[in-house]
């Protein structure tokens, strides 16, 4: 990593929808505040308990008392962030359309740190946060003219899995938080996954990725045909196995939707069915938001073609026929 700066403050960037215009002088009622969760070289307690259940108390320790400048790097990211978070505040209607009458606080923030494993995730109900260093370590330089964009959709990504919490609330749906101690919490920890996830995906996903009308790109359907069978494989696995083992559970729970995005068995596949489901119009996707985890191998069922869904069906013949 290149050159640090010292940052002797900490920098509160509010970006108020009433102050920022679209192409179109649009103007949103809704205020972004984006926090840099260092000063003095130091990670700040917000930043620290955003990290809480993402990493070691030994880890959470050793950040807490670590000390290093923001690389330019880093910075370079913090500066993109803050130039173009005022744009969510134009989007968040759009964004909500799937999720129908479930609604985010008007002012949400964004919070920059350093150091942690994710480039991005959520904390409690208003808080979307970004790891400054795992942006960097995964997409390079903020400079490159990819960046602009990408961000947009990570923002995107991570404002509906703020949606989909307050979804979860309203619903009284809740994840297990030992999923690996019994196959019924392992089982609906997974679909869980899969619905929270494939839908951050769907936002997340560049052009690329949609159909044109009803037909997907060949790029597109090569890595579909990838995934399908892992898919395939590991759902009926989890589904037709009394007792999981636990190499079972973490085989299973492998790039459900973490690793490189194309080996996303779930959240990649689930994101371009969504697209195929949503056909330019999200107001579509409301169904599979509200049948909730439990529905999302219906999802599957309708989509998966060929031998994967003769596969699939077989087991699933009489569930998920929605």
């Amino acid at each position: 990593m290149g050159k640090s700066i010292v940052l002797m403050f900490t920098i509160i960037l509010v970006t108020p929808g009433c102050h920022i215009r679209n192409k179109e002088n649009r103007e949103s009622r809704y205020t972004t505040i984006v926090k840099l969760a260092i000063k003095d070289q130091k990670v700040s307690s917000e930043w620290i308990e955003a990290l809480r259940t993402r990493e070691s108390g030994a880890y959470l320790d050793s950040l807490a008392d670590s000390t290093r400048p923001i690389s330019e790097e880093e910075l370079a990211w913090y500066k993109l962030i803050a130039s173009i978070a005022g744009d969510l505040n134009l989007i968040r209607d759009s964004l909500n359309v799937p999720f129908n009458d479930i609604a985010i606080a008007d002012t949400i923030y964004i919070l920059l740190g350093y150091h942690g494993s994710d480039d991005g995730f959520t904390y409690q109900n208003q808080t979307i946060c970004f790891d400054l260093t795992a942006l960097y370590d995964n997409y390079g330089s903020a400079h490159d003219i990819t960046n602009g964009d990408r961000m947009m959709r990570l923002m995107s990504h991570e404002f509906t899995h703020l949606l989909a919490k307050k979804w979860m609330k309203k619903n009284k749906y809740e994840v297990p938080k030992n999923h690996f101690a019994a196959d019924t919490a392992f089982r609906k920890h997974i679909l869980w996954e899969m619905w929270y996830e494939g839908f951050g995906v769907y936002r997340s996903m560049s052009s690329k990725w949609f159909p044109k009308g009803d037909s997907l790109s060949p790029a597109t359907q090569k890595v579909l045909g990838e995934l399908s069978p892992v898919f395939v494989e590991k759902v009926l696995l989890m589904d037709t196995t009394k007792v999981l083992t636990t190499d079972q559970k973490r085989w299973i729970q492998e790039n459900v939707s973490d690793g490189p995005f194309r080996q996303k068995y779930a959240a990649l596949p689930i994101g371009i069915w969504l697209a195929l489901e949503a056909r330019g119009n999200d107001e579509n996707l409301s169904e599979w938001v509200n049948r909730g985890p439990d529905g999302i191998l219906g999802l599957a069922k309708k989509h998966l073609t060929g031998e994967h869904k003769k596969k699939f069906d077989e087991v699933f013949h009489d569930r998920y026929n929605f």
